[in-house]
């Protein structure tokens, strides 16, 4: 929706606690360049290698 962007590094798996259907945790700072209003947001990823 925002047209933005932002490369993020993956640095393990999701810890145990968050929901079943959450497939990514961002930092505040990757959310905040993303322009995320709510705490939870949809995202399109795509794998670089």
């Amino acid at each position: 929706m925002g047209n933005r962007s932002v490369y993020a590094k993956v640095i393990g798996r999701i810890p145990e606690g968050y929901e079943r259907n959450i497939e990514v945790v961002l930092s505040p700072e990757a959310a905040r360049k993303l322009g995320a209003r709510d705490p939870r947001f949809f995202v399109k990823t795509k794998y670089l290698k």
